[in-house]
């Protein structure tokens, strides 16, 4: 458990740190509607991986401090906390304004 947390966590950090690698490589390229697109694919992968190594480890703490019911618990209320905030609630969000008209375009006076 331990090493699978670790490279749960290494993964989160590449995922997250590469738009910014991408973004110094191919500055002033024109690169940046591919950048946009990438980085968003990149951060949405990075914050799956970084969840899971988050309850990764609340998971291993937890099991060396009070057992394995507390472990079981704890470890599922953790993901789903994470799995609610960082992807449901924004989900629902998303899918609520695509059926909302969009608004009126103020730039256009």
């Amino acid at each position: 458990m331990y090493f699978a947390t670790l490279l749960l966590t290494a993964t989160s950090a590449v995922l997250l740190i590469s738009p910014s690698a991408y973004h110094r490589m191919t500055f002033r390229m024109q690169q940046k509607d591919d950048l946009v697109f990438l980085a968003n694919k990149l951060a949405i992968a990075g914050l799956c991986f970084l969840a899971l190594a988050m309850t990764g480890a609340i998971v291993l703490i937890t099991d060396v401090l009070y057992g394995a019911t507390a472990t079981a618990v704890t470890g599922g209320l953790a993901l789903l906390t994470f799995l609610m905030f960082w992807y449901l609630l924004p989900l629902k969000r998303r899918l609520s304004s695509e059926e909302e008209p969009d608004p009126p375009n103020s730039d256009s006076k």
